[in-house]
């Protein structure tokens, strides 16, 4: 039986020739090159995986974009068909209210016409007495006093006279400005109806002036012929009476002056 040591000193000497050959291999310059080809090929392989991680992160990242896109637009679709619902409750609840505030307005005014006060003082301090409303509108309140009637615009009552008689501000305001506008547009159609009056009277008074120019014309010709005709009828009448010839030339020029021409 062999002992440990023995059987040591045997492997050693078995591994000698294999470590020879291995040493013979690194002195080798062909086995350099590879092993520089095959760390060199590592090295590469390494950064193409590294790579490779890279590309696949952004198309992972370049996915959930596409993804998140997608649910985005559907959800601006959503909110865009949200957002008309709401504009068309929202038109419908404002429609209901005007029905509400022309209702609330039609029955204030309802109750109001015909009221009696027995003092009406405007925001101003006009003051009116015996009172009673015979109408109202958004422009304001009309009514009769014991002087006859009267009329306060919107503008003029107090906020507290303007509740009660069912008339709002803004309602007031836009009357007010329709008032102020029509005013101005019968006045623009007053100033030209005059005009165009004055410039019709104008033309027919120079037209008529015309004729009677050319009619006095015809006549002083006419009658500048007659006063010669009467002075010689005149002269001879007045020296065949023995009368005075200046006098009965007067005279006779005067009577042919009267006659028409």
């Amino acid at each position: 039986m062999r002992s440990p040591t023995r059987l040591l000193l045997v492997a050693l000497a078995a591994s000698l020739p294999s470590c020879e050959r291995h040493s013979t291999a690194q002195n080798d310059a062909e086995w350099w090159r590879l092993e520089g080809d095959r760390e060199a090929s590592a090295q590469r392989l390494t950064l193409l995986q590294t790579r490779f991680e890279r590309a696949t992160a952004v198309q992972l990242e370049v996915d959930s974009i596409f993804a998140s896109t997608g649910n985005l637009a559907q959800a601006k679709r959503t909110l865009e068909s949200q957002r008309a619902q709401v504009a068309a409750d929202i038109a419908a609840l404002d429609d209901q209210v005007q029905d509400a505030r022309h209702q609330w307005a039609a029955a204030k005014r309802s109750a109001t016409v015909g009221r009696s006060f027995t003092s009406l003082t405007s925001r101003a301090g006009r003051t009116y007495e015996n009172v009673t409303v015979t109408r109202v509108t958004d422009a304001g309140i009309e009514f009769r006093h014991q002087n006859g009637s009267g009329r306060f615009s919107a503008l003029e009552m107090t906020p507290q006279q303007m509740d009660d008689f069912g008339i709002e501000s803004a309602d007031a305001i836009a009357a007010h400005q329709q008032e102020r506008a029509d005013a101005h547009a019968y006045n623009r159609a007053v100033d030209k109806a005059v005009a165009d009056n004055k410039a019709d009277r104008d033309q027919s008074d120079s037209n008529s002036s015309s004729r009677g120019s050319n009619s006095n014309r015809g006549g002083g010709n006419s009658g500048g012929g007659g006063n010669d005709s009467g002075r010689s009828t005149a002269s001879n009448s007045g020296s065949s009476r023995g009368g005075s010839p200046a006098l009965a030339s007067n005279g006779g020029s005067r009577s042919r002056l009267d006659e028409p021409p």
